[in-house]
């Protein structure tokens, strides 16, 4: 009894030594977890105040550039308005020269005198108009230069969208081309000749990898008369049935297409003018339009098949 006694008490001691253990690493792991807390509240606190400094320096450029733009646009308006006011007096004294050479030509005998310095006041007058016409010549050339730059960027991004869709209708037809050759369907009525032909949702199955794109190239050939098949836009899933037909086994390059916007801007007209259509004045405002150097009134500028 006594051994067995023994026994249990040595059992019961192991017992409590084993839920002391389970204790001590219970409450290691507590620690451990306040302070990985700990520090990512730190991680936190050091992200949002480096975000902070990010905002304050973007806002501090944002606020120099602004202000360098201010600037640049106020010294632009003091150069304008110094140009302006050299031609001014110039063309009042070239005037007034005038005037006053005309005036001593009545009154003096001799008209030989009065003329040389009528010919030099107004020949300094007209340098200074010549040299501001350059500067405004100057100006229109690089607006102009500028302007088609721009043009031209846009003409070399769309020349690149048209061969891009080219090529995906040339890989559109030799994937339907190869499809239809092992499991091709019957050509819809009223097609004759050979058109091979597929349901969409094969298609979409076979170029899901190859062909991100597959909705709007079909559509772009069924525009251009390659594919044929009912709808417009096919959907995946819902339109897998929709049978497309081939109708060109080849395709031409895209022509570039000319914009409406080709031409370089045109002044608009300065103060108040008639209307092209109605005759009425159209006035500075919101209710002025000026197309190809036409001034409109916008409810007087309207389709001429639409009435809108």
């Amino acid at each position: 009894t006594a051994r067995k006694e023994a026994e249990t008490a040595r059992k019961e001691a192991e017992t409590a030594r084993k839920e002391a253990e389970t204790a001590r690493k219970e409450a290691e792991s507590q620690r451990q977890l306040r302070e990985q807390e700990l520090e990512r509240a730190k991680e936190q606190e050091k992200a949002r105040e480096e975000a902070q400094r990010k905002k304050a320096l973007q806002d501090e450029k944002l606020a120099a550039d602004k202000k360098r733009v201010r600037e640049a646009q106020m010294k632009k308006e003091q150069e304008a308005t110094a140009r302006l006011k050299a031609v001014a007096p110039a063309q009042s004294s070239s005037s007034s020269a005038s005037s006053s050479a005309s005036s001593s030509q009545l009154s003096a005998s001799s008209s030989s005198a009065s003329t040389p310095s009528t010919l030099t006041a107004s020949s300094g007058g007209a340098g200074t108009l010549r040299r501001g016409n350059a500067w405004e010549e100057q100006m229109k050339a690089k607006a102009e230069a500028e302007y088609e730059a721009s043009r031209q960027i846009i003409r070399g991004r769309r020349a690149k969208a048209g061969a891009h869709v080219d090529e995906q209708i040339r890989k559109l037809i030799i994937e339907v081309k190869a499809m239809a050759a092992k499991n091709g369907h019957p050509n819809p009525d009223g097609l004759k000749g050979l058109c091979p032909s597929i349901k969409f949702g094969e298609l979409f199955a076979k170029t899901q990898g190859t062909m991100s794109e597959l909705a709007a190239t079909l559509q772009a050939a069924k525009k251009r008369g390659v594919v044929q098949y009912e709808g417009v836009m096919l959907a995946q899933g819902y339109d897998d049935d929709k049978l497309i037909t081939l109708l060109e086994d080849s395709i031409e390059d895209s022509q570039a297409r000319l914009s409406v916007y080709i031409a370089a801007p045109v002044q608009a007209a300065q103060g108040p003018a008639p209307c092209t259509l109605c005759s009425k004045t159209v006035y500075l405002g919101p209710d002025r339009l000026v197309v190809n150097n036409l001034v409109f009134h916008k409810a007087c500028f309207k389709c001429r098949i639409c009435n809108r």
